[in-house]
């Protein structure tokens, strides 16, 4: 449970699922000019076949924050 905590309090979402990942040992990738971070493969190409999907859901979540 230790592990999990550390991850949750350091962590990033993966802009895919959600998923809460910790950028020390998550998959991650470059789009312009900024690292992204995933919980698994499939999610880094899902990712990779359309950022601007992903992205843009990212930044609606935290513009209505």
């Amino acid at each position: 449970m230790r592990g999990n905590t550390i991850a949750a309090s350091t962590g990033v979402s993966d802009p895919v699922c959600g998923m809460t990942v910790d950028p020390a040992t998550a998959i991650s990738d470059q789009h312009a000019d900024m690292t992204h971070y995933f919980c698994s493969e499939p999610c880094r190409e899902k990712f990779r076949a359309d950022p601007k999907r992903y992205l843009s859901a990212t930044l609606a979540v935290h513009s209505a924050a």
